[in-house]
This record gives C-alpha cells, sequence and structure tokens, in this order.
C-alpha cells in the first residue's frame, strides 16, 4: 500500500509512528506540548522549519523530509559552479576591511 506523503502532518505522523513513539513520548522528547504535535499532524497549522529541525533531530530523519518532502536537503541543491563560485569568490574592499578590523579585536 502507498503511502501519503502529502502534507508536512501526514509525513510527521508517518515518522512518529515508525520511531514507534506516541505524540505523549514526542512530546517529551522534543519539549513541544502534546497538542502543538496533535495540530501538526491533523494539519491544522504547519511546524517552521527550525521545528521540523527539532523533530527530525528526535526522530531521526531529516527535517526538510518533514517540512517539504523533498529527499535532498536544499542548501545541497545549488550547482557546484555557484558553491565554488560563492566560496572563492575574491572579497570585496568592504568585506575585506570588516574582516581585519574583526581579525584585530580577537587579537588582543
Amino acid at each position: 500500500m502507498q503511502q501519503d506523503f502529502s502534507s508536512s502532518g501526514k509525513r510527521l505522523r508517518y515518522a512518529r509512528l515508525y520511531r514507534q513513539m506516541s505524540q505523549v513520548k514526542l512530546a517529551v522528547a522534543s519539549g513541544f506540548p502534546q497538542p502543538q504535535i496533535s495540530k501538526w499532524e491533523n494539519d491544522a497549522c504547519r511546524p517552521t522549519p527550525r521545528t521540523c529541525r527539532q523533530l527530525g533531530t528526535v526522530l531521526e530523519v531529516a527535517w526538510y523530509w518533514i517540512y517539504s518532502g523533498a529527499m535532498t536537503d536544499p542548501a545541497v541543491s545549488i550547482s557546484n559552479k555557484e558553491y565554488f563560485t560563492n566560496m572563492y569568490r575574491e572579497a570585496t574592499p568592504e568585506e575585506a576591511e570588516r574582516a581585519a578590523s574583526q581579525n584585530k579585536r580577537f587579537r588582543r
């Protein structure tokens, strides 16, 4: 039977049940109130990405899967060219000056 992962609430419920946790156990482990977990699972409201990170850690699933159903991290989905362009580009004079002044403060 095909699982329905069409909403963050359904994905959250699936992950919780897969880990054989009750809503109360998930509430205790994650620090969120049980009624809030119930609201998320019933799609009365949607958890934030930050909340999904906490839930994903407890449930041992990727936060972005709970939040959006994506199977890969959105931060990794940029191209290699864009990644390396951003990582190794030349600093602007303002950025270089700011970094130098911060470096001086830490050396004292």
